[in-house]
Formats: C-alpha cells, sequence, structure tokens
C-alpha cells in the first residue's frame, strides 16, 4: 500500500489546470473520486483533466454537478438502487481505499513486512486515517477483513513501535514471535477484500467516473 512521489517540472498552463481542480475539490465532495480514479489506474488523462478544469470552474457551488447522476444511474443499473445513497455517504478517504482495493477473488493485504537495522521482523501498519477509512468500510459492510479488526489493531498495538523517519505511510511495530510461527503469521497475512455490495459500489463509482470523463459528442476515451 506504500506510494512513490515524483516531481516533475510544469508550465504554467499545467499549473493554472492543476490549480483549478484543487480549488474545484475544496468545493465539491463528488470531483475528488475523478482524482482518486486517475490515481489509481495512473492513465495520462491531460486533455480530459483540461476539460475537468473547465468544467469545475464553470460549475455552481451548489450543485455536486452531474456524476451524483451517474452514480445513480449506474447504481439502478445494478439492480441496487438503494447503492446510490450508501455511496454518497460515504467519506473521500473512505472512496479511495475502496477503489484500491482489488476487484478480483484475493485480498489485500493490510501490513508491510520488513526489518530493522538491526535484522528484526516487524509490521508496518497504515497510518490511522487510512485505518479509520477501513474501518468506515467495514461498518458500511463494503469489505470485510481476514480477522476481527478492533481485536487486531489492540494486539498489534501491544508490540514495540520502531520509529521509521520520513515514513508517511506507515506505523511499524517489532515482532516478537519467530518468523512463520502461527503467531507471526497471523499478524503479517492480515487482509481484507470485498464484500458483494462492496464490489458493485466500487464498479459503480468507476463506471460513473468513466462516463463523467468520456469525451462528448467526437471520439469516446476509455479508462483501463
Amino acid at each position: 500500500m506504500g506510494t512513490e512521489k515524483e516531481k516533475e517540472s510544469a508550465p504554467p498552463t499545467d499549473f493554472k489546470m492543476t490549480r483549478l481542480v484543487i480549488e474545484a475539490g475544496k468545493v465539491f465532495a463528488w470531483p475528488l473520486l475523478i482524482g482518486c480514479l486517475v490515481v489509481v489506474y495512473h492513465h495520462p488523462l491531460r486533455g480530459v483533466m483540461e476539460s475537468l478544469a473547465l468544467k469545475f470552474s464553470e460549475a455552481s457551488k451548489v450543485s455536486i454537478g452531474s456524476l451524483t447522476v451517474e452514480v445513480q444511474a449506474k447504481a439502478r443499473e445494478s439492480g441496487n438502487p438503494e447503492l446510490a445513497a450508501q455511496v454518497g455517504a460515504l467519506s473521500p478517504s473512505e472512496v479511495l481505499e475502496l477503489l484500491h482495493t482489488p476487484r478480483g477473488n484475493g485480498g489485500m493485504n493490510l501490513v508491510s513486512v520488513g526489518h530493522t537495522l538491526l535484522g528484526k521482523r516487524e509490521y508496518g501498519l497504515p497510518k490511522p486515517d487510512v485505518m479509520k477509512a477501513l474501518d468506515g468500510l467495514e461498518q458500511k459492510q463494503f469489505i470485510r477483513f481476514q480477522q476481527d479488526l478492533k481485536t487486531y489493531e489492540a494486539d498489534i498495538s501491544r508490540l514495540r513501535p520502531d520509529h521509521h523517519i520520513g515514513d508517511d505511510s506507515f506505523d511499524w511495530f517489532v515482532a516478537v514471535d519467530p518468523e512463520g510461527s502461527a503467531a507471526d503469521r497471523r499478524f503479517s497475512e492480515q487482509n481484507y477484500s470485498f464484500t458483494d455490495l462492496g464490489r458493485e459500489a466500487a464498479n459503480a463509482i468507476a463506471k460513473a467516473v468513466a462516463a463523467e470523463l468520456s469525451p462528448p459528442c467526437g471520439s469516446r476515451g476509455s479508462i483501463p
């Protein structure tokens, strides 16, 4: 679940366009979904982002635009009209973690496993803001954990913390049990996966954002 930060120099037009999208995100909740999807799929959407920046700069502050309508439409297509309301109750952080969850049958590992400078095994637990989002998704029955999340968090927090300077993604804890033991596997193999409802929600959001990003009238773009 780690991230890589890349710094690129951008011409003034790109900077202005980016600022428009950021400012729009301060006003709208739904437009943040578009940013989430762009991050998840790593697709070069320069032309689409320019059109979105223009759309957001002209949008009314009392309206959330057509994306909500698109989500409602996609939810109705799935045969679950209540889905739109459930998705609308998600926070931006919950939406991001929902879109990060693999859509296949496999689960998403919760922790990262590494070693201290002295060679001791350690577990990296996502930062509290991510854990809060994942907890919210579980309470809304969009994801399920292999082990009870509250019990797992309480147990891992009893381990000795190991502070990694500059690590903004994980809180690290030093293992006390031998690698490969039942206790070690319990900590290292905790994972979560979609429920059927969560998969429907993620698909509805992805389809709605894809429809919103599609160029009007002419050729239609695609998101992988």
